[in-house]
């Protein structure tokens, strides 16, 4: 075989295949490159959630004055707020004093009622 000039690369000749080893081995071919999944669209700003449904038969009830006041029936007390509705008696406290009968009150389905106490007379009247 003819002699290459100075400085040229000498040739190589291939290496026989049962003679390569694993390090002869042409690297892996990298996995081809997928596209990106397009990004999420940000979730919507957190609302304020509704409030929760009231139960079946609820009705409320809340006091004009400054006396404590609980509405009764047989086995049950609530103080303001959400009741079921139906007929109470109504239990005030004037002053820190003891508790007393207050008077009647019917509460409805989806309205308030307002249970006014007079310290004076010592006695309560609700209103729809």
């Amino acid at each position: 075989p003819p002699t290459p000039p100075p400085g040229a690369p000498a040739e190589v000749p291939p290496i026989p295949q049962e003679a390569r080893g694993p390090q002869d081995e042409a690297p892996p071919s990298d996995p081809p490159v997928l596209p990106s999944p397009a990004p999420a669209a940000a979730p919507p700003a957190a609302a304020e959630p509704p409030p929760p449904p009231a139960p079946t038969g609820a009705a409320r009830f809340r006091v004009d004055g400054g006396a404590d006041v609980v509405l009764t029936r047989p086995g049950q007390r609530f103080g303001p707020g959400e009741l079921p509705e139906g007929d109470y008696a109504i239990e005030v406290r004037f002053g820190g004093g003891d508790a007393i009968f207050g008077g009647h009150a019917t509460v409805r389905r989806g309205a308030t009622t307002v249970v006014r106490c007079d310290a004076a007379a010592q006695a309560c009247e609700a209103s729809p």
